[in-house]
Formats: structure tokens, C-alpha cells, sequence
């Protein structure tokens, strides 16, 4: 009965030490295809129509394993996407597909897109940034960020287009103005006299020298 006793114990403990050898390895196998991948995003907060605004997109990697994965930029109606890293990146008019490769553990990657409000475009405009990791993402609250951009006209125009309309010339600007065509008419009459006056002198004299003869 005691050897029997003894012996048991021993299988306990060995498959107690097998138990505690192959936890870990269990518990890494568990994880070793997950890989926390977040976006930030940073965005203009206010642009002119047609003005040209830069969006940046942050990738993350909080491990524990690597991943890639695919990273979308969605912009709404109104705004056109301009340039992107094409050399990985899909680009159309409103979104862009990139593949974002491998990421270690605790590395960021940048992603930088330029794109322009069209003429007619004012408001608040939203863009949104999604990753999607190749492996198990066991965060996924963090996959998504999204920005909004002001889109107005310029400071200096919307003052201009409630600006009163500028007066017409005063009264007293048009009374100067007549004042001085009046001035100028009698000036014109006045060098008319004088000359119709030298001339009748002249002929005056003519008649008086010929009357002397």
C-alpha cells in the first residue's frame, strides 16, 4: 500500500511539472498570432476650397506578434484625394487602399496623403483612417480614427460679401464739380469777349486811319 501510495505521488508531481513546462509554451502559441494594430490620424483643421490640405496617417504595432495588413483612407463628397504613396497605395477620387507590410512589435509607420475641397465645398468635412491586421487584432476600438476638417471661403471675402455698397460722390463733391465747370465756362465766354473786343478795336482804328486821309 505504501509503495502504491509513493508511486502515485510520483505521477502526480511529474505531470504537475509537465503541467507547469508546457504552460508558457501554450500560453505563447495562444498569442503568438495576435498583433494590436492602431491608426492615429492628423488632419488640417481648416482649408479654402481648392486649397490643398495634407493628411497624415499613423500605423502601430503594440505586438505581441508582427503583423501587416490593409490600411483605407475614406474621404467624404466634396473632398478629392490628391497624392498618396502609390508605390503601395490605391488611389481613388474619395478613398485609398494601402498594404501596410510587416510591423514589428512596438513600431509606427507614417502615411502621407495630400487632398483638395472642391470649389463648392464648405462645412465640416469628416475623413476616416482604418488598418485591418493580416493576424488576430485582439484591440480592435483602436483600428479606426477619424478627423474633420472646416471648409470656408476666405476671411477677406466673406467681409466683402456683407459689406455695404460704397456711396455715390457727396452733394458737396457734386456741388465743387458744377462750381468748377461753371468756373471753366465763364473763363471760355471771357476769352471769347476779350478777343471779339481786340478785334472790334482794331477795326476801329482802321476806319479812324482811313477817315484821316
Amino acid at each position: 500500500m505504501h509503495t502504491h501510495t509513493v508511486r502515485l505521488a510520483r505521477a502526480v508531481a511529474t505531470a504537475a511539472v509537465a503541467a507547469l513546462t508546457l504552460a508558457p509554451a501554450a500560453y505563447a502559441g495562444a498569442r503568438a498570432d495576435e498583433a494590436d494594430l492602431s491608426v492615429t490620424l492628423t488632419a488640417p483643421d481648416r482649408l479654402r476650397p481648392s486649397g490643398l490640405g495634407s493628411w497624415t496617417v499613423s500605423v502601430r504595432n503594440a505586438g505581441p506578434a508582427s503583423s501587416g495588413g490593409t490600411l483605407t483612407l475614406d474621404l467624404p463628397d466634396g473632398i478629392v484625394l490628391e497624392t498618396g504613396p502609390a508605390t503601395i497605395c490605391e488611389l481613388g477620387g474619395a478613398r485609398a487602399t494601402c498594404a501596410v507590410s510587416a510591423l514589428a512589435p512596438d513600431a509606427t509607420r507614417d502615411y502621407a496623403f495630400t487632398a483638395r475641397p472642391e470649389d463648392y465645398a464648405e462645412g465640416a468635412y469628416r475623413v476616416t483612417a482604418t488598418i485591418a491586421a493580416e493576424v488576430c487584432d485582439p484591440a480592435p476600438a483602436n483600428d479606426t480614427a477619424a478627423r474633420t476638417t472646416v471648409v470656408d471661403t476666405p476671411s477677406h471675402l466673406s467681409a466683402l460679401s456683407v459689406r455695404a455698397p460704397l456711396p455715390g460722390p457727396s452733394v458737396a463733391r457734386l456741388a465743387a464739380t458744377g462750381a468748377e465747370s461753371h468756373v471753366a465756362q465763364l473763363s471760355t465766354v471771357a476769352g471769347l469777349l476779350l478777343a471779339a473786343g481786340t478785334a472790334l478795336m482794331l477795326l476801329a482804328r482802321r476806319i479812324g486811319h482811313g477817315r484821316t486821309r
